[in-house]
């Protein structure tokens, strides 16, 4: 089994082969953009996969996986990991409902904005006030 074929069996998501292919050969010869730009040497077949492997690992789940030339051409082997990953808030679905009904109704959501535009008083409760229709003016 030869090196790039050894990475693309471990490599989760099978799409755009003979590009992931290419990038993988510049990466071992130390050609990729980033390389250079960065002052990085060539990559070792060994650096790839073990850079594969943490990947594979701290990958968030609401993150799509990148295809294998994007891996390679951002010289993504070279991450670190295991950092803390924040997950995106999915309790505040019934908030964003109501500030979508809010901003198709007309009224402000945000209080600065209101305020940088003079287009309501929100007093000290922060009180949400509808806004002035505006006019459009065509040439």
């Amino acid at each position: 089994m030869t090196d790039f074929a050894e990475f693309w069996s471990e490599y989760p998501r099978k799409v755009g082969k003979a590009q992931a292919m290419q990038a993988y050969a510049k990466a071992l010869r130390g050609t990729l953009r980033l390389q250079l730009s960065c002052g990085l040497g060539p990559a070792t077949h060994a650096e790839i996969i073990q850079g594969l492997e943490r990947y594979k690992r701290d990958k968030p789940d609401y993150a799509d996986w990148k295809h294998g030339s994007t891996f390679l051409n951002s010289v993504s082997w070279i991450d670190e990991g295991g950092s803390e990953v924040i997950e995106p808030d999915r309790d505040n679905t019934a908030e964003l409902e109501s500030q979508r009904k809010d901003h198709e109704a007309g009224r402000i959501m945000y209080p600065s904005l209101a305020a940088k535009h003079g287009w309501a008083d929100f007093g000290s409760a922060g009180s949400l006030k509808t806004a002035p229709k505006l006019e459009v003016v065509t040439g």
